[in-house]
């Protein structure tokens, strides 16, 4: 049973009950591929994520098959599950806690009392509103100057009735006897005031429609106050907040189209985006009292950096120079190519020669090559009976282990070539940037929701994509189903809706 339970401001809660898969005739395969359905339809939602039931998996068992798959599941679409420790009396965890992990909105979970066979879980969750940053303003009312008396008073200033020769000293006497006069007759004040962002689709229209509303509705709540309210004036207060919302939704949609018809660029269009649903990432600095202390820290810093790569270069170039002019003569002991039957550790001595040499290389091309920043991964069959031993791997003065996985030019590759992380990591990719998409739909002309999918979306899953040819068509269902979902945000489809012609529109 998937149910929404309710939408707290900017947050949706799902509760899910599974029931065993004895008593069912739903198989776990069954239970995935509809979750799966329900979660594509999830996901782009806006607001903040939270699923909580009982799924009656047991997720804490490393070795189960079902468990495995469900987490991988969630883990492409961008979600985490929360709880550590047993929640059945059975010993195994079946109540979960999911939500985005983008969406940062669970504090904690605690598992507490035995309530039949169900332990208690609680959920601290941030529910709260962001907090607006806030900062203190110095003003002067100047609007209440008394003109009379501010010209009576600036005429008796001794600017005017005793002016000083010296031209030093008549500035200096401007300044003080100005500054006299405009504290006298407007004190500096100070107040604390919310930093609100800038709304670039606010035109003079829209600052004339929110005038009109706040009067009427001023005049309404006065006249309801003094029991003289009436029903036409309800009505006119209605009718201008309706008017007022079809005036925004205009002028957003006519700005953010204009802005995306002449972006250039996916960098471009993230930042229209990004400026459109106000997020404006603040800088990160490390502390400092003086910014230009910070920014010559930073320099120094930098520039050692260089200096000191630079000076090792030259000492690992003139040593590599020395070594061949020594050995000209002397044939090299490394094969310019070798093949192994098995992983064994002369196959590992024989990749180190072939780093040490590509190292040389490029020391004597004064090309930085960092030891203890390399990888090495050991590909198998998953299948495979004998798993390879790890031995290390010796780059220069560091010893590198084999990894499970390793990431070159934005690819992450596993070692048993199922492409399984790379999957996942580009299906939350493409959702993170579909979400906030899906955000801004109603704002947004077809062409330029095509636009925006095409380079946020549709990009990174082209980015790699040939590595994935050959692989079986359920280790590509997760891309398959954020492709429907991309689909549906453009085309508007309703959940049921077969979306095989929307993507053939689409192409």
């Amino acid at each position: 049973m998937l149910s929404p339970l309710d939408t707290l401001p900017h947050h949706l809660i799902v509760i899910v009950y599974r029931p065993p898969s004895q008593s069912t005739k739903c198989s776990d395969g069954q239970f995935l591929s509809d979750f799966s359905g329900f979660l594509k339809l999830l996901v782009v939602s806006s607001g903040k994520l939270l699923i909580v039931g009982d799924f009656n998996i047991h997720v804490d068992v490393a070795g189960n098959s079902t468990a495995c798959k469900f987490l991988t599941l969630l883990d492409s679409f961008g979600l985490s599950q929360h709880i550590r420790g047993i929640t059945h009396l059975d010993g195994h965890t079946l109540d979960l806690v999911i939500s985005r992990i983008s969406d940062n909105v669970v504090c904690e979970c605690m598992v507490s009392a035995l309530i039949e066979d169900h332990f208690a879980i609680h959920t601290l969750i941030r529910a709260h509103r962001p907090v607006r940053p806030q900062k203190r303003i110095t003003y002067r009312e100047l609007d209440r100057i008394d003109a009379d008396c501010f010209m009576s008073d600036l005429l008796s200033l001794s600017l005017f009735t005793d002016p000083s020769d010296d031209l030093n000293i008549l500035l200096e006497q401007y300044n003080a006897d100005l500054s006299l006069l405009l504290d006298k007759h407007a004190p500096e004040r100070s107040k604390v005031i919310t930093v609100r962002p800038a709304n670039p689709w606010v035109s003079t229209d829209v600052l004339a429609i929110r005038r009109r509303c706040r009067a009427s509705e001023r005049r309404w709540r006065n006249r309801k106050k003094k029991g003289l309210a009436l029903e036409i004036d309800r009505g006119i207060v209605r009718n201008l907040l309706k008017e007022k919302r079809h005036l925004l939704k205009k002028e957003k949609s006519s700005f953010l189209n204009e802005k995306i018809a002449e972006a250039e660029g996916k960098k471009s269009l993230f930042n229209i985006v990004d400026s459109f649903l106000l997020k404006k990432p603040g800088l990160k600095l490390p502390r400092h009292d003086s910014l230009p202390d910070l920014v010559s820290r930073f320099s120094d810093h930098f520039l050692k950096k260089v200096t000191d790569i630079r000076a090792s270069l030259d000492d690992v170039a003139s040593c590599s120079s020395a070594t061949a002019t020594a050995d000209a003569d002397v044939s090299s002991d490394v094969p310019s190519f070798s093949s192994f039957e098995r992983v064994s550790r002369r196959a590992f001595s024989t990749l180190s020669a072939f780093v040490g040499e590509t190292k040389q290389w490029m020391a004597e091309n004064r090309i930085k090559f960092n030891d203890s920043k390399s990888d090495a991964i050991v590909v198998y069959s998953k299948t495979s009976r004998c798993k390879p031993a790890d031995f290390p791997l010796a780059i220069g003065d560091a010893s590198i282990t084999p990894s499970d996985s390793v990431r070159n030019l934005g690819i992450t590759i596993d070692k048993h070539l199922t492409m399984h992380l790379q999957i996942n990591k580009t299906c939350r990719s493409v959702l993170f940037h579909l979400r906030r998409i899906a955000r801004i739909r109603k704002f947004l002309s077809r062409s330029a929701a095509v636009q925006l999918v095409s380079a946020l979306v549709l990009s990174h899953i082209d980015y790699g994509n040939s590595l994935l040819s050959g692989l079986p068509s359920s280790r590509l269902e997760p891309i398959k189903k954020v492709l429907y979902a991309a689909a549906r945000v453009v085309t508007g489809a309703r959940r049921r809706d077969a979306m095989t012609p929307h993507l053939r529109e689409l192409h």
